[in-house]
């Protein structure tokens, strides 16, 4: 009895992520924001932590930033791809390493125009002075104006979910 009860739950939720995954499928085909894949980085992007919930829209650039170990360091890049492929406006990500008390280094930025579909800025190589819990995080905005989110203390930008750094 108790096998049957597995199999049935397994089953439901086979079905529920199917029509999850088929009604995102449809809604991101609807409304052209599908875009194009970024290529992969590398085998360790699998160990990656990005932004949880996908990626964040700002000014036609869809941004998801990610922070992973690189030996005895730590990478941060974003994946970034345009929701509008024929538009021209040229935007600038900027990304940088955040602390669990949200004290932000490590300011890095790439220029992405929209008609490129999809990229990564970066990885960049970054040592953080102290173990501890790292995320990284990462704005939009046009004209390579600075990020708003960066200057402001209270504010992150988008963030990833933070992996433990030994300084090892």
């Amino acid at each position: 009895m108790a096998v049957l009860a597995v199999a049935a739950v397994l089953l439901a939720g086979t079905a529920l992520y199917s029509d999850v995954f088929l009604l995102r499928s449809r809604l991101c085909l609807l409304f052209n924001l599908c875009g194009e894949a970024a290529p992969p980085l590398s085998a360790s992007s699998a160990k990656a932590s990005c932004r949880e919930g996908g990626a964040h829209v700002v000014f036609g650039a869809a941004v998801k930033p990610c922070i992973r170990h690189s030996g005895k360091h730590l990478e941060i890049y974003t994946e970034v791809v345009s929701v509008t492929p024929d538009d021209p406006t040229e935007v600038t990500v900027w990304f940088w390493l955040v602390t669990a008390d949200n004290v932000k280094t490590d300011l890095k930025s790439c220029t992405f125009t929209l008609s490129e579909g999809a990229r990564h800025c970066g990885p960049e190589i970054v040592v953080p002075t102290t173990p501890g819990h790292y995320s990284a995080a990462a704005d939009v905005t046009l004209h390579n104006e600075p990020s708003p989110k960066w200057m402001d203390n209270s504010a992150s930008g988008m963030i990833t979910k933070p992996i433990y750094w030994s300084g090892r």
